[in-house]
């Protein structure tokens, strides 16, 4: 059947769905309506859109640490050629800080860790950097992606495959030293957050295929900060992003993908049953990159709700 013919059906936007899904993030991004990015209390209540620029896709945000700001990446569609943006809560404008992908603040806001992917167009070594919260005085760390500071800030935490195979790593940003946490056995590690004592990450990881095929199927592990741990495997199915652990050390936050392809951000308590529940209020076909803010009674999103 031609693909003019194909497009008179109604089911037409499940086979995009499809698609979509099974591209790389750069593409997948890219796909209309955009991506934006939102808050919401922390029981999914009060939904509240932050982002202003519609013609444009945007994603992986986090707070700052003092919780007046948000810094996400995002760029024309397509995602090719991300940029950092820092937004100040309240302003209508977030101010472009230079190229870069999934940014987080350090403990005092005065730096921001970043990383530049195999597919970026910005020229810049591939791999984990640390830069001025204001774009300035840019450092190549390691080899490595989507970062992540410890709240003492003395760590950062990263994936990387540069060793041979997908991993997690510590990096010591006193010592400058780093430790791999994960052996073999992950085809694809997506990224790790630290608890709030630091003894402990949550991270997301898949052993067969990846976050992009459908029939593939991840887990959310917990594991101590340190070689040679053995990770607690919490949560399996099409989990990611970025996982994210809440101020009080309790909660575990992430996405899971249902059979319908839709994507919703649930919150897993670890005192609890060990069933994941989703957040109200989720419209659109997907709700991603859920980040808790500093004092726990907000959550920092991305969605393509519209």
């Amino acid at each position: 059947m031609k693909r003019d013919s194909v497009l008179r059906f109604a089911g037409r936007f499940l086979a995009l769905a499809v698609v979509c899904c099974t591209l790389p993030a750069a593409t997948a991004y890219g796909q209309r309506p955009p991506w934006a990015v939102y808050t919401m209390d922390a029981d999914g209540e009060n939904v509240k859109k932050i982002s202003r620029d519609d013609k444009n896709s945007f994603g992986s945000p986090v707070w700052s640490r003092d919780g007046k700001k948000l810094a996400y990446d995002g760029g024309p569609l397509g995602f090719n050629n991300s940029h950092i943006f820092v937004h100040t809560l309240g302003e209508e404008k977030a101010i472009d800080v230079g190229p870069g992908y999934t940014p987080d603040f350090s403990p005092d806001d005065q730096q921001i860790a970043l990383f530049y992917p195999p597919w970026t167009k910005s020229g810049e070594k591939i791999g984990v950097w640390v830069m001025n919260a204001d774009g300035t005085s840019r450092e190549w760390i390691s080899e490595g992606e989507r970062p992540r500071w410890s709240r003492g800030g003395d760590k950062l935490v990263f994936a990387g495959e540069f060793e041979g195979f997908p991993s997690l790593y510590v990096y010591d940003t006193i010592s400058l030293e780093r430790t791999r946490l994960l052996e073999r056995g992950y085809t694809q590690v997506i990224g790790a957050a630290f608890s709030p004592d630091a003894g402990q990450l949550v991270f997301v990881g898949y052993k067969a295929g990846n976050i992009f095929n459908n029939s593939a199927h991840g887990e959310v592990g917990v594991i101590d900060a340190k070689a040679g741990a053995m990770p607690n495997v919490v949560c399996q199915g099409r989990v990611g992003w970025h996982p994210d652990w809440s101020p009080t050390g309790k909660k575990l936050l992430f996405r899971i993908a249902d059979g319908a392809l839709m994507e919703q951000l649930q919150i897993l308590d670890l005192e609890g049953d060990g069933k994941p529940v989703p957040l109200p209020k989720q419209f659109g076909r997907r709700n991603s990159d859920g980040v808790w803010s500093p004092d726990g009674k907000q959550i920092v999103f991305t969605s393509d709700r519209g």
